[in-house]
């Protein structure tokens, strides 16, 4: 008999907070963050895990598959005030992105997207984020997270869970207005193969304080 993701979704939020308070998280180029609100932060699927934690202050809407995981932390993610709109690529992934549009123009939220999720290709981006600054006129922020000790998953994305007591930096890229036509399939194409390339110039050795 399955548990209905409702129920699952209580201890799940207890266990994340109880989680997420023996790491040490760090942050660097977090203004770069704060002077671009409303901005759309985007990073890979497999350093999910510490996205919460970059909410603080900042009002955000989190972008959650329609599958029974994503049913599953959806109240994890309530319960840090994060708003939800709920889509994948294959499954209502056009009404999430025009709720997003609602958001960002009337209500001044941030989004929060794994731009290869929710099955991949791992670390190849889709077009949602694109097509949403384009539509918005709002810059896309680039995030990565790297982990001192952590578990790799043998998942799609490989899947990044951070060892109890160990250590998180999440470095923020600055404000990018990708020239993509929303309309060009073509022109959103390169426009995720640059941000590709944004994501994957973050790294520990590029990142400073």
């Amino acid at each position: 008999m399955k548990v209905p993701p409702s129920l699952i979704g209580i201890p799940l939020i207890a266990l994340y907070r109880l989680w997420c308070s023996t790491l040490t998280f760090r942050e660097s180029n977090r203004q770069a963050l704060i002077g671009a609100q409303p901005a759309i932060t985007c990073f890979w699927h497999d350093e999910i895990f510490p996205a919460l934690l970059m909410k603080k202050e900042l009002s955000y809407m989190a972008l959650i598959s329609s599958s029974r995981d994503g049913e599953c932390v959806t109240p994890v993610v309530r319960s840090y005030n994060v708003r939800l709109a709920r889509g994948s690529s294959n499954r209502g992934g056009a009404a999430a992105l025009h709720e997003m549009i609602t958001a960002i123009r009337d209500g001044g939220y941030s989004m929060c997207i794994p731009v290869d999720g929710p099955k991949g290709p791992r670390h190849k981006a889709k077009p949602g984020a694109i097509w949403l600054a384009a539509q918005t006129g709002r810059p896309i922020i680039p995030v990565r997270t790297f982990m001192s000790r952590a578990k790799v998953f043998s998942s799609w994305d490989r899947f990044q869970l951070p060892l109890p007591f160990s250590a998180m930096h999440t470095y923020y890229g600055d404000p990018w207005f990708p020239q993509a036509d929303p309309n060009s399939p073509a022109s959103l194409r390169r426009a995720c193969r640059e941000l590709e390339e944004r994501l994957n110039a973050i790294t520990p050795d590029t990142c400073h304080d």
